[in-house]
């Protein structure tokens, strides 16, 4: 009588059913390598708009009008402190929304929600706050503000103009109208002497940051809208509703671009240069890859809403934050 299963086909039943066991149990980011949960998760009060890191402190900025201060050493929360509310166009008493946050020293950098849609801009320091931009009187739509020393500070404004500003008169050093596009973020390069702008165009300009003169144009990687660039060590990464991530390599003009699955709303990229990332999936996966070699070698998963900001503390170490109060940290392997 022949039997039912061969005895190659009995090895084959037997070592597929033992990966099942082990895929079961483990999950696939053991067995494979390429997909990987968080080491860490903290809760802000809120959907988490932007935060900075110094020395194992993360500050985020919620869309609650609350700053939280957490030691990334254990998760701990250490400090909060809560914005003024403010009233809405229908006169309810609403939380002041919090778009960009930046450190320098003691003293942090906040762009605020005020009313009719324009923005106050707030120092920081002893638990004081220092109003130098207004939203009644100055009334601008600033979207992100970054400090260039303890003295200065960028703006960038929604109408796709940034502004040099001195905290200590108060007065613009000048105002630079970059294009007729919307703008959509900016990135200082490492001794913010430059600084790459990205708008709905999809072109990046790259500008001098003490007298605004424009440098260069990086084009042709993106074809709509530029969420998100960030530059370290002469690479520019972009993610676009084009559904592309753009590279530009600045010193050898190797520039290309990989295809999303979903609208990139949100890239990272190490401080060397050699580890890009980027939002890819609806799911509100985060994919990684070398940038020279193009290869995407892990995926970070449980994101449960729309990512906000990928920050690189390492080319080993990654915190990422989105629309929710979750903030996770990664440890990554890389080659």
């Amino acid at each position: 009588m022949t039997s039912f299963i061969s005895g190659k086909s009995f090895r084959e039943v037997i070592s597929f059913f033992c990966i099942f066991l082990i895929v079961s149990v483990f999950g696939t980011s053991k067995l494979f390598g390429q997909e990987i949960i968080p080491k860490m998760s903290i809760i802000a009060a809120g959907a988490v708009t932007d935060f900075v890191v110094e020395n194992n402190i993360l500050y985020a900025a919620t869309d609650q009008g609350i700053v939280d201060v957490f030691d990334l050493r254990n998760g701990n929360r250490i400090k909060q402190f809560t914005l003024p509310s403010i009233t809405d166009f229908m006169g309810d008493e609403i939380a002041a929304k919090i778009y960009s946050i930046d450190k320098s020293d003691d003293q942090l950098l906040l762009v605020v929600q005020g009313k009719h849609g324009f923005r106050n801009v707030l120092i920081h320091q002893n638990d004081n706050f220092n109003k130098i931009i207004d939203a009644d009187k100055d009334k601008m739509l600033i979207k992100k503000a970054r400090f260039v020393d303890e003295n200065k500070v960028l703006f960038g404004l929604l109408s796709n103009e940034i502004i040099l500003f001195d905290i200590p008169t108060c007065q613009q050093i000048y105002k630079l109208q970059i294009s007729a596009y919307s703008f959509s973020d900016y990135f200082f390069n490492e001794d913010k002497s430059e600084v790459i702008t990205a708008d709905e165009s999809g072109i990046i300009h790259n500008i001098s940051v003490s007298d605004g003169k424009f440098l260069k144009e990086y084009s042709g990687n993106n074809v709509d809208n530029v969420y998100q660039t960030v530059y370290h060590n002469g690479i520019i990464i972009t993610g676009g509703q084009d559904r592309r991530v753009g590279i530009y390599n600045t010193a050898n003009a190797d520039n290309y671009f990989l295809e999303g699955d979903f609208l990139v709303y949100s890239v990272g990229l190490s401080h060397d240069g050699s580890i890009g990332a980027f939002s890819s999936s609806e799911d509100n996966d985060i994919s990684l890859f070398y940038t020279d070699t193009k290869e995407i070698f892990q995926t970070l998963m449980k994101h449960k809403s729309t990512i906000t900001k990928i920050s690189f503390v390492s080319n080993s170490k990654i915190i990422t934050s989105c629309e929710d109060p979750n903030i996770n940290i990664w440890e990554i392997n890389t080659k």
